[in-house]
């Protein structure tokens, strides 16, 4: 059986000082918009896609969202520009295990990585190159694509089909790795087991009340989280 493992980006793989990364993108809004963003319009990014939070943002603004729809694409690109300035190493820490993590699930023939991540595509790669782990996640499905994180997953299952000779994941054969509340509803609402880590902003007790599959404080012991995994889809991956 192939399994198709979907990561999450921020608090699952790495961390971005989280004070800063709001300001960023806050900064980039409001010299795009000409206005002031104060903090009473800015909800929780925890697990929320990036065009979530541009909505809501917008909303409690009380501007229409189809200012920045009619040109969204540059939208992005624009904003991507603005926040690869602060995408150096420094700012960034991989977390507990999730380069051994990852480099040993790729080298399993039976697995396929990709991201379910609520970052904008081009966001989300500048953050992994910051950290030299980009060239593990050749695709997946983005904050961009989806204000609903719940419809992210099934656009990562068609990405990895198409880049399969034949079509072999389904909801049935894939796992999200996440760090939120939103990511074990995000699985739960696909039908698609979810294993947590508590190195976001949720400490374990508190993702436990959500009911994931599995949970780990971190990913440090990476070879229990793989063997979480392959023995979740009974695979031998000795």
């Amino acid at each position: 059986m192939k399994i198709l493992v979907l990561f999450d980006i921020d608090g699952t793989i790495l961390k971005f000082n989280r004070k800063l990364g709001k300001e960023v993108f806050i900064d980039f809004l409001e010299k795009y918009l000409t206005l002031n963003v104060p903090d009473s319009s800015i909800p929780d990014f925890s697990g929320m896609t990036d065009l979530k939070i541009l909505q809501e943002i917008l909303e409690n603004l009380k501007i229409p969202f189809g200012i920045i729809a009619k040109d969204i694409e540059n939208f992005w690109a624009d904003l991507n520009i603005h926040f690869s300035e602060f995408c150096i190493e420094k700012n960034f820490e991989v977390l507990p295990g999730i380069r051994k993590l990852i480099e040993k699930l790729n080298e399993l023939e039976s697995v396929t990585l990709a991201l379910l991540t609520g970052n904008c595509k081009s966001n989300a790669y500048s953050k992994l190159n910051a950290v030299r782990l980009n060239n593990y996640f050749n695709f997946g499905s983005f904050g961009c694509e989806f204000a609903d994180r719940n419809l992210l997953p099934n656009l990562a299952i068609q990405r990895a089909n198409n880049n399969s000779t034949e079509i072999q994941f389904s909801e049935k054969n894939t796992i999200i790795l996440g760090d939120s509340p939103r990511d074990i509803e995000c699985a739960k609402y696909n039908n698609i087991p979810v294993i947590c880590t508590a190195t976001g902003n949720f400490s374990i007790e508190q993702l436990n009340e959500f009911k994931p599959n599995y949970t780990f404080e971190n990913f440090s012991n990476y070879q229990k989280v793989i063997s979480t995994i392959v023995n979740h889809f009974k695979v031998n991956y000795e």
